[in-house]
């Protein structure tokens, strides 16, 4: 949790998540395919949230999956 907590690409499931919400995250980018998995903290206890995009250009994966984010 803690090396995931020290993600620096973070325009995905964190971008859109209140500031302070302590989200441990993985990206994944190959051609065609952008991803993120992580855990994020939330009043209820942690909730796992994995997008994995294939076909999107990037900027339509990257909002894509911090709409995702932002609905956990």
């Amino acid at each position: 949790m803690a090396r995931l907590g020290r993600q620096h690409v973070n325009n995905r499931l964190p971008a859109r998540l209140p500031k302070g919400t302590a989200v441990a995250h993985k990206t994944g980018d190959l051609v065609g395919f952008i991803h993120d998995a992580g855990v994020v903290a939330t009043a209820s206890g942690p909730r796992v949230v994995v997008v994995l995009t294939s076909g999107a250009t990037l900027d339509a994966a990257v909002d894509f999956i911090a709409r995702l984010g932002a609905l956990t």
